[in-house]
């Protein structure tokens, strides 16, 4: 079952960003957000340990502890996250990687800069400062213009 959402944030004044996100129908849970795949319709131990590092099950640090991972039933479906609906892989990694290295390759670039300056070597700082530069302009001129394709 396919469910297509079409999300918009709108900041006052201008349509900001307008996104199609194509959900699922989540096979773990059968769609009813709630994980009943372990033995005996208790959750499964992948949804419990997620829910241990969300904070929301203490940690058992004892013997018995394959057993104690069993133990939980209607735990939130940990694929999902409880709505019943998820979204693939890889529309969360196409949604976030542009950002993701918008953020990260500018300050990568200007590391490479201040060691090439550092090493004394001027025929590389002059080739990481000018690239560090057009990137940094680029990404700062992309997600600081005024004007946004609104597709």
């Amino acid at each position: 079952m396919l469910i297509q959402h079409s999300l918009s944030i709108i900041v006052p004044g201008e349509l900001f960003m307008s996104e199609n996100i194509v959900l699922y129908h989540c096979n773990h849970c059968s769609g009813s957000g709630t994980c009943s795949n372990g033995a005996n319709g208790n959750s499964c131990v992948v949804c419990v340990k997620r829910r241990q590092g969300m904070g929301e099950i203490p940690r058992y640090w004892g013997f018995q502890r394959k057993r104690y991972l069993e133990s939980f039933t209607g735990l939130a479906c940990g694929c999902c996250g409880g709505i019943g609906k998820a979204e693939i892989m890889t529309a969360r990694i196409n949604g976030r990687i542009t950002s993701v290295l918008g953020i990260i390759m500018p300050f990568f670039l200007i590391l490479l800069t201040f060691l090439s300056s550092a090493s004394g070597n001027t025929r590389l700082f002059d080739v990481f400062s000018t690239l560090a530069c057009s990137v940094t302009g680029t990404v700062i001129g992309y997600y600081f213009s005024s004007s946004k394709n609104s597709s």
